[in-house]
């Protein structure tokens, strides 16, 4: 009877020692994995960059300046304002906007929007009246529509990059300006999402 118990019991230590050895591998594999997402930020943390502060840094040497703050109020929809200093040769035009943007993705500020924006623009000209040159200084309301696309970026998603294109129009008559008063405008923004 100790025969059978002790060759029982060697045959139970053989068929339990793989049991053993693939319990102390997943429990090795286990610990491993949460020592390492341990030093990553939770998915929650990095998930709520719900705002930006963005520039153009490309715009500046051709005396393009471009600064915008954008908030998320939903998942899907955010609030922006923007402004903006454009100067080619013959005249000056800056502009504040203020931008609603829906991001289907529902995980706004990221990814694809589509956007509609109201705001005032000043354009600073020289017209030719009467035969005399004269400095034109005009204000008008402004609406524009937008297509955009935005990343953020690294480890933690706090660097932000953003690019899209649309137009804007001036709400005045064509008559007031030399300067054009329906124009294309293009996005390049690099900030920080937090």
């Amino acid at each position: 009877m100790s025969r059978s118990f002790a060759l029982a019991a060697v045959v139970l230590a053989l068929l339990a020692s793989p049991l053993v050895a693939t319990a102390q591998t997943v429990s090795l594999r286990q610990s491993l994995d949460s020592r390492t997402y341990a030093g990553q930020q939770p998915a929650a943390e990095t998930g709520s960059r719900s705002r930006v502060f963005a520039i153009n840094p490309l715009g500046i040497p051709f005396e393009v300046v471009s600064v915008e703050f954008e908030a998320a109020l939903h998942d899907a929809f955010t609030l922006a304002g923007n402004f903006s200093y454009f100067s080619p040769d013959d005249y000056t035009r800056s502009s504040f906007e203020v931008k609603g943007r829906l991001y289907p993705n529902e995980q706004a500020p990221r990814a694809f929007s589509v956007g509609l924006g109201l705001g005032m623009v000043n354009t600073r000209e020289n017209v030719v009246r009467n035969e005399a040159e004269v400095k034109q200084d005009e204000t008008y309301p402004s609406i524009g529509v937008y297509i955009d696309y935005n990343w953020l970026l690294g480890k933690s998603n706090r660097f932000f990059v953003g690019a899209g294109f649309g137009a804007k129009r001036i709400l005045g008559e064509s008559d007031d300006f030399d300067a054009p008063f329906v124009y294309g405008t293009a996005r390049f923004l690099i900030g920080i999402a937090f």
